[in-house]
Parts: C-alpha cells; structure tokens; sequence
C-alpha cells in the first residue's frame, strides 16, 4: 500500500495511511528490523505533526516508540 502509487487514492489515504504506517512500524520492530521501523514511525510523525489533540495519544505512542528504537540502534 505505501509503495504504490494511485491518484485514486486521495480519498483513501487520510483515513488508510497512518494506521497502515503505525502498524508497518510495529510489525518491524517485532522483527527486529529497527531501520525499517523508524522508517515508518517518521512517515507518521511527519504526517501527523499538527495532529488534532484526539490524536496526539497515537503520535505520542509512536514517538515513544521512535526515541526506544533510536537508543537501541546507539
């Protein structure tokens, strides 16, 4: 889904995207791939960085996540 291209899918992709996203970042991490994971937990951070305040739990999780990871790779 991320990798694709389609102008179709402006209306899918702000519902879709950053569960998609959040989820990319989780299964990565469970693998052990940490690159790939900051990978997509920055792809939501940057997508969500003026998120509603509903929504700021979420970005908070992942940029918890985000700062875990970061350490690790250290």
């Amino acid at each position: 889904y991320v990798t694709t291209t389609d102008d179709d899918r402006w209306e899918e992709d702000p519902v879709e995207l950053p569960g998609v996203l959040v989820r990319l970042g989780q299964l990565y991490e469970a693998r052990g791939d940490t690159a790939q994971a900051l990978r997509y937990d920055g792809r939501l951070l940057d997508l969500w960085r003026d998120a509603v305040p509903q929504l700021q739990p979420i970005v908070a999780q992942v940029r918890d996540r985000v700062r875990r990871l970061a350490g690790e790779r250290r």
